[in-house]
């Protein structure tokens, strides 16, 4: 029993070993299954970190200059759409660069895709139609989720859940060797624009009210799009912080279906990115230049004349061909040519600067400001005393002033004194071979006149009186008394008609055309009819512009405009019987739609800028007796003032987009076109008078390269400058290049137009905005237009999708699409209010990207064995460094691993 005992003891002994032996050798295993693990899975997390890198430092190189190896901060940020055959693929973010090529107009686009490819970089420079084919051959291959790793290939997972989704994106998977040349490891990445998407940090659902466009205004809860229900959007303002996550914004979403759906259009995290001049120009990758300083900063020049002048050389360095907008100097040297960007640059000066003087330029030019108030109408009135018989001569005294009809075309009131001189007069035949022409008219000013908003005033002036004296009495014959013959001949100078100048506030604000005004022919003026004086009775001579109809208009272009009175070569239309003055003409109001000085605006500026509604019609004197300005206003300021045409700002713009107020004063027809074949005769006929189009599609004459008025947009911003680089920036900025359709519906909707007052009688309630609706066209016009043309290289280059902004029909209450409709149509400034309210809020570059990569470690068989994703967001912020040239290293500003 005993040996029984022992024997099955040392059995259970053995046994007991035998287990320990076997389990010690598992461990073993175990313990190396487990080193292997952790070695894989460190050798993953070292392939997704290189991939990291290496994406990083593909953005800067896609940035620099290959050359210097300096970032080139005129770079874009773009989407290259799959090429043919590959549609079913994501476009891709790419990094472009353009330069002008050798001796010729065309850019030279550089780019490179930020993604991991095989395809070598240079292939990406020139022609590289074949290197993207290329590059999305490697990307198609329709990996399956069982076996990630079957063709080199990965369909990124999740970045919350981690599984895989199809469809979401392809990476090319590169491999890493070891000495021998077999791959130890795979590494792919992506870069995301995350200036693309939402950021709820600057873009707060604001009441769309500014002026310039603030990126507070972006609008995060839309009608039609599938953003922040209004419950979510409450949520979210109520959260005691912002989330620290790009995703945290799933704790605001309603239901966590929706975190899916829109998720990918946020991001937390952004770069300021800065105003800068881009490529092709020559100041590319400079500050835009802040036209509020220019303006007003006595260090760009001590008067208002030097700053003009220094706005003007500005344009004229970086766009040679603007100054050729204006027709009327075609064949002139460069110098002359530049007159039109100094009067152009007057206009700037004068818009932006608090006080209300003139700017004068080219040598005494009165320019700026629209040269405002605008003379449109001129009487002279004459009273001849009885004749008396002194000393053997018979003498007749003849009284004369002047009456000014002025108009305020502008949105706000003005206060001024007045003051009009008239030179050249008629000479006035008296008796038997006696000529002596009136004296030059110089009265004193006259003060403390107001004009209202689209109001016509009359400006009398005080009487002079001369003496004239003849020998031989001239009750002979009616033919002797006191007379003056058809004028120029007849005229002080015998050639040319009379001129008159006006001044507003001590300055020349209005003129006939005269030398130092323009080059060339100098004769322009007042006409006169043959007219004898009688004795006792009141006479007129009452001029205005002509805006005469074929066939006589063949001859003449002008439009009843009274903007480019002070350009154009051409003589005043007169009225000279008594009965002419007391039936047809009209005082305080605007005068009739009939020859031969129409003041019908609404329907001769259409090819200039749009009128909504005619200024009331002035009152008829109703007699001989009664003088201009003792004729009842026709003002009303409920309807008159509500549809004044044109807007001043004296004060800093609030966006670049409010240079399409400033009047551009090339002399052109209503075509565009220059004066041609010798009609009219004259060079400077031709009537100007419009605004910059800037915001709405510009005239065809100027719609080319170099001579868009859009484009002075690419040199000019109104954000404050940054001190620290000269650069002035802006976060919240929209890459319109690469938004998706949601984010760009954001841009616009809600978008309000306030600016014409007689639009919709300026209640709020009925203040016009773009629906959602009309959000969704502008949004998928942009997709379709950066899709058939390319993306927008330049702020400029928006001008691309002008006739869809401008589409009546976007905006509630609708902007009105002619007569008949429901609304009367929108005036200019109120058609470009939206692109400058927009036009600060986008960009064509970014300075904030998303990057997934991922790293795999692949076994002895080369089958994957471990995976690491790593997400996350670099800021892209650019400095000088010590040999002048642009550095930058892109800085982790949020990652993750899983």
């Amino acid at each position: 029993m005993k040996k029984s005992f022992a024997l099955i003891s040392t059995l259970l002994l053995l046994a007991i070993l035998t287990i320990m032996a076997l389990a010690f050798m598992q461990s073993m295993r175990l313990n190396h299954l487990t080193a292997r693990a952790y070695l894989y899975k460190a050798r993953a997390d070292l392939a997704a970190q290189g991939a990291l890198d290496e994406a990083r430092e593909r953005i800067v190189r896609a940035a620099s200059d290959p050359i210097s190896s300096h970032v080139d901060r005129t770079f874009t940020t773009e989407l290259e759409p799959a090429p043919d055959g590959f549609q079913g693929l994501s476009p891709l973010v790419t990094i472009c660069r353009y330069s002008k090529t050798s001796g010729s107009e065309e850019l030279h686009r550089a780019c490179l895709p930020l993604v991991s490819t095989s395809v070598a970089d240079a292939s990406f420079k020139d022609n590289f139609a074949n290197a993207w084919a290329g590059l999305y051959q490697a990307r198609e291959d329709t990996a399956t989720s069982d076996d990630l790793n079957k063709s080199g290939m990965i369909q990124c997972p999740d970045p919350v859940t981690g599984a895989p989704k199809p469809g979401y994106f392809r990476v090319e998977l590169l491999d890493l060797k070891d000495g021998t040349g077999k791959a130890l490891a795979r590494y792919g990445y992506q870069v995301f624009d995350e200036q693309a998407r939402l950021n709820p940090v600057f873009h707060h659902s604001k009441a769309r009210k500014s002026t310039g466009g603030a990126a507070e205004e972006i609008a995060l809860s839309l009608g039609n799009s599938v953003l922040l229900a209004p419950s979510e959007l409450s949520r979210y303002k109520a959260a005691p912080a912002l989330p620290a996550s790009p995703y945290a914004i799933g704790q605001f979403l309603d239901s966590t279906e929706r975190v899916d759906v829109i998720r990918h259009l946020f991001g937390y995290y952004t770069t300021p990115d800065e105003d800068v001049i881009p490529a092709g120009l020559p100041d590319a990758g400079k500050p835009k230049y802040n036209i509020n300083e220019l303006a007003t900063n006595p260090v760009y020049g001590s008067t208002a004349t030097e700053r003009a002048e220094h706005i003007a050389a500005i344009i004229d360095r970086n766009l040679p061909y603007f100054k050729c907008r204006d027709p009327s100097l075609a064949g002139e040297t460069d110098a002359l040519k530049r007159r039109y960007l100094n009067r152009l640059a007057a206009g700037i000066v004068d818009y932006i600067d608090a006080d209300t003087d003139i700017t004068t330029v080219n040598g005494g030019e009165p320019a700026g400001r629209d040269l405002f108030p605008l003379v449109t109408c001129v009487a002279e009135q004459f009273y001849c005393g009885p004749e008396t018989d002194a000393d053997g001569f018979y003498h007749a005294v003849i009284q004369s002033r002047f009456f000014a009809q002025i108009w305020n075309p502008y949105t706000a009131a003005a206060t001024g004194s007045a003051r009009l001189v008239a030179r050249n007069r008629m000479r006035i035949h008296y008796g038997t071979a006696i000529v002596t022409p009136l004296e030059d008219y110089e009265p004193a000013v006259q003060t403390n006149i107001i004009v209202r908003p689209n109001e016509f005033v009359v400006v009398a002036f005080p009487w002079v009186s001369q003496t004239f004296s003849s020998p031989t009495g001239p009750n002979i014959s009616t033919a002797s008394r006191p007379h003056w013959d058809y004028s120029p001949a007849d005229t002080a100078d015998q050639t040319t008609h009379l001129p008159f100048e006006f001044e507003w506030n001590g300055q020349r604000v209005d003129m006939n055309r005269r030398l130092p005004v323009s080059p060339g022919l100098a004769n322009a003026g007042m006409d006169r009819n043959s007219k004898t004086l009688s004795y006792g009775v009141t006479h007129y001579q009452v001029c205005g512009i002509p805006t005469p109809s074929a066939p006589v208009g063949s001859d003449y272009r002008a439009v009843g405009d009274p903007r480019f009175t002070y350009l154009s070569n051409y003589d005043w239309s007169s009225l000279s019987a008594s009965d002419t003055y007391a039936n047809e003409t009209r005082w305080k109001g605007r005068n009739r739609d009939l020859p031969p000085f129409t003041q019908n605006f609404a329907s001769t500026w259409q090819q200039r800028d749009y009128v909504r509604a005619n200024p009331a019609e002035g009152n008829a004197p109703g007699s001989i007796n009664m003088a201009p300005d003792c004729v009842p206003s026709a003002y009303s300021e409920a309807t008159d003032a509500a549809n004044a045409p044109f807007y001043i700002r004296n004060g800093n713009m609030q966006s670049p987009g409010e240079l399409g107020n400033i009047f551009d004063p090339a002399q052109a027809d209503s075509t565009g076109a220059a004066p041609s074949g010798g009609k009219p005769p004259g060079i400077f006929v031709a009537g100007g008078g419009r605004t910059l189009r800037i915001g709405q599609p510009e005239f065809s004459y100027w719609d080319s390269p170099g001579r868009r008025a859009m484009e002075l947009l690419d040199l000019f911003t109104a954000n404050p400058i940054n001190t620290g680089t000269g650069y002035s920036e802006m976060s919240g900025r929209i890459n319109i290049n690469t938004a998706p359709r949601e984010a760009l519906e954001a841009l616009f909707c809600g978008l309000r137009i306030e600016s014409d007052g007689g639009l919709h009688g300026n209640v709020e309630s009925k203040i016009s905005k773009i629906t959602a609706d009309g959000a969704l066209t502008l949004s998928s016009a942009i997709i379709a237009e950066r899709g058939k043309n390319g993306a927008f290289r330049k702020l400029s280059d928006l001008y691309r999708i002008l006739p869809v902004l401008n589409r009546a029909d976007s905006y509630d209450p609708p902007l009105g699409n002619g007569p008949g409709k429901q609304a009367p149509l929108a005036m200019d400034r109120a058609r470009e209010e939206c692109f400058g309210k927009i036009c600060n809020l986008v960009a064509t570059q970014s300075r904030s990207y998303r990057i997934v990569a991922t790293g795999q470690a692949l076994d002895p068989a080369g089958r994957t064995c471990a995976q690491t994703f790593i997400e996350a967001i670099v800021s892209l912020r650019l400095a000088s460094d010590s040999s002048g040239g642009i550095n930058c290293k892109p800085e982790i500003i949020y990652e993750r691993s899983y």
